[in-house]
């Protein structure tokens, strides 16, 4: 009988080990998810602090870009000036450069106004020529 008894107690002692193990293994399991969904909580408000830092520092970029457009805007016009100036000047110069190589092209003053007439003549009829397609333009 005192074999019985021993054997059940072994048994019953093997059913408690059982049980405890797979609680044990419940606990262990329910602590990885615990231990997850905290990790997953905190990246997620990590990633929202890190996209509130970013929207801060666009809209600061953006109020730096304001701020600047204006500054912008006289520069532009200031570089067109500039460079309406400078167009003009190369004309000038080309203009010059053309009249001088014209002065020594010719052997007399004679020669030289009768060559500036026609050169005249010539940009007489051009403008004339573009009048009419200007007024033809506005007559549409």
């Amino acid at each position: 009988a005192a074999a019985v008894k021993a054997a059940a107690a072994v048994k019953a002692a093997a059913a408690v080990k059982a049980a405890v193990e797979a609680a044990v293994e419940e606990a262990v399991a329910v602590a990885t998810r615990e231990a997850a969904a905290a990790g997953r909580a905190e990246a997620e408000a990590e990633a929202r602090r890190e996209l509130a830092q970013l929207a801060a520092q666009v809209s600061q970029a953006e109020a730096e870009l304001a701020a600047l457009a204006p500054q912008h805007a006289k520069l532009s016009d200031e570089a067109a000036t500039l460079k309406a100036e400078e167009e003009r000047a190369s004309a000038k110069l080309q203009q010059l450069y053309k009249r001088e190589t014209t002065a020594s092209q010719f052997s007399s003053k004679a020669a030289r106004d009768k060559a500036l007439q026609k050169e005249a003549a010539k940009e007489r009829a051009s403008l004339e020529k573009k009048e009419k397609q200007a007024a033809a333009l506005e007559a549409q």
